[in-house]
């Protein structure tokens, strides 16, 4: 595909640019991408089926692509102001050191926001913020938890609704708390 490409190609840039020429040059292109496409694809599901024979298992194959991963995370070098290349991993670490030790020790003033916020506009009211936002009481919790459906589970801990209204008395002030 590709000696195709560049015949015609060869053939346009000598002065025939019809418009047969440049569909097949497009043609060509498309197939190309497509062969392209094909082969990544293929290379794609081989890897997924080593990986999953030979991926989880205690090999030379699973430590080579855990040292891959650490190598293709790893920091090898950084350029300081001024143009300064540090490559050492003691510079490295020095230098990041200072640069967050300073970005958290700077005296940054306060920033006044207001003119920020005048562009949002409000949509909700004060009374119905004032609700969203007040501190819930026992009674409301309470008042929630037997509204629900007994069998539905209402978190990732698999308590059930019933395990709530069936020992509220002992788990209502850890409850409370943890809420508040």
């Amino acid at each position: 595909m590709q000696k195709k490409l560049e015949n015609i190609q060869k053939i346009i840039d000598e002065g025939e640019l019809s418009k047969e020429n440049q569909l097949r040059e497009k043609e060509i292109y498309l197939e190309i991408h497509k062969n392209n496409r094909n082969e990544e694809e293929t290379w794609r599901l081989k890897s997924r089926n080593f990986w999953i024979h030979f991926g989880d298992k205690n090999t030379a194959f699973f430590h080579n692509t855990t040292k891959m991963r650490f190598f293709k995370k790893c920091i090898e070098s950084i350029i300081r102001e001024g143009g300064v290349d540090i490559k050492s991993r003691e510079g490295i670490k020095r230098k990041a050191h200072q640069h967050y030790k300073r970005l958290i020790a700077s005296d940054q003033e306060e920033q006044n926001y207001e003119d920020f916020v005048s562009y949002i506009p409000k949509l909700i009211i004060e009374e119905t913020n004032d609700a969203l936002t007040k501190e819930v009481d026992e009674d409301e919790i309470q008042e929630v938890i037997w509204s629900l459906q007994l069998e539905k589970v209402s978190s990732p801990d698999g308590f059930s609704i019933s395990f709530y209204s069936s020992f509220w008395q002992f788990i209502k002030k850890d409850l409370l708390k943890m809420i508040h």
